[in-house]
């Protein structure tokens, strides 16, 4: 009986602190912006704030597949697009 509770706790114990799959394929594939992200959960660690801590693992998750483009063709639109916005109010 003891072995069980004690196998019980420990799997307890170890499912509680596992990081999200999701949240492990964005730092992953993050690159050279991995470190800023780690920032962040670790920051939440260290003050004792597991629900911010899995709010920025939920955020951090929810970014995988997303972009933003960027340079002179896409800044060259911005006219375009604030017309285009101003239409629908």
């Amino acid at each position: 009986m003891r072995k069980e509770i004690l196998f019980f706790a420990l799997c307890l114990c170890l499912g509680c602190n596992s990081v999200p799959e999701d949240y492990q394929q964005v730092i992953d594939k993050a690159g050279s912006n991995r470190e800023e992200l780690l920032k962040v959960v670790a920051h939440y660690d260290s003050i004792h704030q597991p629900e911010k801590r899995e709010a920025a693992y939920y955020l951090i998750g929810s970014m995988y597949n997303k972009y933003i483009w960027t340079g002179d063709v896409v800044t060259s639109f911005d006219t375009l697009f604030h017309y285009m916005d101003s239409l629908y109010p």
